[in-house]
């Protein structure tokens, strides 16, 4: 196959996948093949050495990616033949030298052949190179060569959702989950195109399957859904952590995760209820309880700020930790401040000032500088509006 790519590169893509099982008669030619010519380049060793030279030369090369030992999902890759190539081009060259020598005609004979090669190859170089515009026309290169590639189906759908070209990216995304059933980004694509057509409850079906595909399949997910929401969408994210979160509510991290993404995204409301869900399964972790109650306090919707309740958790949050926090005492004026009492703010913020410059925290004890002069003024401290 690397031959024949290199004698007539017309059927080059940009991944090669492997099939799984060789036919037996492509075995059987290679093996004919690769026989008859080691033969004949040992035969001719001593009048033509070129022919043994290029010929280990590009079977040595070639020996770690062939595929003796399987690595990776694709069959052959065009990056593997570059050395190699060396060999092969080594034995055409000087072969075809040795031959024109001897030919009466040899000078225009040779310039016409080589012309006509120039010509050919330059002709696929363009249309090869045309095939890399852009994602689309690649991975559908990449299909036209072999249309059961279900990667080249999974990332031409990614472009073409990109490109909001919705229904054709469907259409490329389930043909990926026919091909591969267990195809877990297949799936959560699919899940992400009914999200942009806003189909919350069929995005939740997609992400459910995928995450039930296959063992491992639910931290695969976990991380698709942390990689989304940090560099495609934020909502989209938080889709597939609440997906993942009703599936496993044990698993406590990822829906933490899920409060401060909401709580970022401008979504109070919903983190409030988040972190009252984790409230109840952990009622004694400190961090936890700190940033529920910041939030209580200090939310820019007034329909998530709850004064006393901040209260409440910023002070089992200081009691856990013994008054040694100077973030957790922070928190705890903020609260103070909202539920209106500000003679308690302000000695709670000069406590958390002094607890942090005995830390040597020099940026906890400005902010909190900062508030005391809020709630000397009588004012709680609320974030701005989310834009």
């Amino acid at each position: 196959r690397y031959v024949d790519n290199t004698l007539w590169p017309s059927k080059l893509t940009v991944l090669y996948l492997h099939p799984g099982m060789w036919p037996a008669w492509m075995v059987w030619v290679s093996a004919l093949i690769f026989a008859v010519v080691t033969f004949l380049a040992i035969r001719g060793v001593r009048e033509r050495p070129h022919l043994l030279v290029g010929w280990l030369w590009f079977v040595g090369v070639m020996v770690p990616t062939i595929g003796l030992r399987q690595a990776g999902i694709q069959a052959m890759a065009d990056r593997f033949i570059y050395v190699p190539l060396i060999g092969l081009l080594i034995l055409i060259v000087w072969e075809a030298a040795e031959r024109f020598a001897h030919h009466r005609g040899k000078p225009v004979v040779a310039m016409c052949a080589v012309a006509a090669i120039l010509i050919a190859l330059s002709i696929t170089t363009v249309r090869q190179t045309g095939h890399w515009r852009n994602s689309i026309t690649l991975w559908e290169r990449a299909l036209a060569v072999d249309s059961r590639n279900f990667i080249a189906h999974a990332d031409l759908a990614v472009a073409l959702t990109e490109a909001r070209q919705l229904d054709l990216a469907r259409h490329h995304a389930a043909e990926a989950v026919r091909l591969l059933p267990q195809f877990v980004e297949a799936r959560i694509q699919l899940g992400l195109i009914s999200l942009i057509e806003k189909k919350p409850e069929e995005a939740a079906k997609h992400f459910e399957e995928a995450i039930r595909t296959r063992p491992g399949a639910p931290a695969l997910f976990l991380n698709s859904a942390y990689d989304i929401a940090g560099r495609v969408d934020t909502a989209m994210g938080i889709a597939m952590l609440t997906t993942y979160a009703k599936l496993f509510p044990a698993d406590l991290l990822p829906r933490i995760q899920l409060a401060g993404m909401q709580e970022v995204a401008g979504r109070a409301v919903e983190a409030v209820q988040s972190y009252r869900d984790l409230i109840a399964a952990q009622p004694d972790r400190p961090e936890l309880l700190n940033n529920f109650a910041w939030l209580l306090a200090t939310s820019a919707d007034p329909a998530a700020r709850n004064g006393a309740e901040a209260v409440r958790h910023a002070e089992r949050a200081c009691q856990l930790t013994e008054h040694r926090q100077a973030i957790f005492i922070g928190t705890l004026a903020a609260a103070f401040a909202e539920a209106g009492r500000f003679d308690d703010a302000i000695h709670a913020a000069s406590e958390a000032i002094a607890v942090a410059s005995s830390a040597g925290d020099a940026s906890v004890v400005e902010r909190n500088r900062q508030l005391l002069e809020l709630y000397r003024a009588g004012k709680p401290y609320h974030k701005p509006e989310a834009r």
